[in-house]
């Protein structure tokens, strides 16, 4: 009788146990970045050097801090690098979960300001020197995209052709900005190994890394982050956005990726009603590393899509 009892509290409580340890993992602000160098996948080692010679040039670029306020009322923290002979092009990244913009954009910014390219550096919601207790997943995230780009519309008096860009849930968060009010000065999009929705990829890693069925843990995780986040990870998708989006579209995804399987890349391609997209999947890349494994071909990729996208 004790033994069936016990086995009664074991499947009520279990899910709810590993559902809260989930929201507070995942979903509370941590500024530990170990978390996501676990989940990136891969060496990291290989790229050390490359990444510390960008983050000291970083340093001593010349940079205006931002910041602006999100609809719900936070500061949200962002740097601008002008570059020295302006194209009249600007690109706003959005870094991935547990990162900051500054960490994860040095390298890609020097070579984008060597170009012309101004350069924003946006630091997520409850990431960076950005304000929040709940990391957004994109879901709200989108909201912070739209604001920024209305802040630098008004910053340069609509002069500059601006295409957001981001990795990972930095990706997902200019995916599913790009159905919402954008202004025209908005061209384009690039996402980086963006997740079709944070209920995917959560499902995805339960399943995967973990063995756990997604329900009931989901379920509860979900209504843990409607009661105190303010969102639901269900109401927004990469893919649905798109599909409302005319908006060019680059797509880029490492086929080693275990964290966001490669397969939701052309998901979201497939599902883009753009005037025009294109699809880069790059081999022995794992996760949010495609830049550093074929870093050629992604500069050319990146740029040819601007170039090609920038007038229409």
């Amino acid at each position: 009788m004790y033994i069936f009892i016990a086995i009664i509290i074991l499947i009520i409580f279990a899910p709810i146990c590993a559902s809260v340890y989930l929201f507070v993992k995942t979903v509370l602000r941590s500024d530990d970045a170990s978390a996501a160098t676990k989940m990136s996948g891969g060496s990291w080692d290989k790229h050390r050097l490359l990444i510390d010679e960008s983050r000291k040039w970083l340093d001593e670029a010349k940079c205006e801090r931002l910041t602006i306020e999100s609809f719900d009322g936070l500061r949200l923290a962002g740097y601008f690098y002008p570059a020295s002979e302006p194209n009249g092009c600007l690109v706003l990244a959005f870094n991935g979960y547990r990162s900051n913009s500054r960490a994860q954009y040095s390298h890609i910014t020097r070579f984008l300001n060597g170009l012309g390219y101004d350069v924003v550096l946006a630091d997520d919601r409850a990431h960076g020197q950005s304000e929040g207790r709940y990391v957004g997943f994109g879901v709200l995230d989108r909201y912070d995209c739209l604001k920024w780009v209305e802040n630098l519309d008004k910053k340069f008096t609509g002069s500059r052709k601006i295409f957001l860009y981001g990795v990972s849930m930095g990706a997902a968060t200019v995916l599913m900005a790009s159905n919402l009010n954008l202004p025209k000065s908005v061209k384009g999009i690039i996402s980086d190994c963006g997740f079709t929705s944070a209920h995917d990829v959560f499902k995805h890693v339960l399943n995967s890394w973990y063995h756990l069925p997604a329900f009931p843990i989901l379920n509860i995780t979900n209504l843990l982050c409607r009661i105190f986040a303010g969102y639901d990870n269900k109401s927004s998708s990469s893919v649905a956005s798109v599909a409302e989006s005319r908006l060019p579209l680059l797509v880029i995804h490492g086929k080693n990726d275990t964290f966001v399987p490669s397969y939701m890349a052309p998901m979201i391609y497939k599902a883009s009603n753009s005037v025009y997209k294109k699809l880069l999947t790059v081999n022995n890349a794992c996760h949010a590393e495609s830049y550093y494994i074929d870093m050629e071909n992604y500069k050319k990729t990146m740029i040819d899509f601007i170039n090609h996208t920038k007038n229409l």
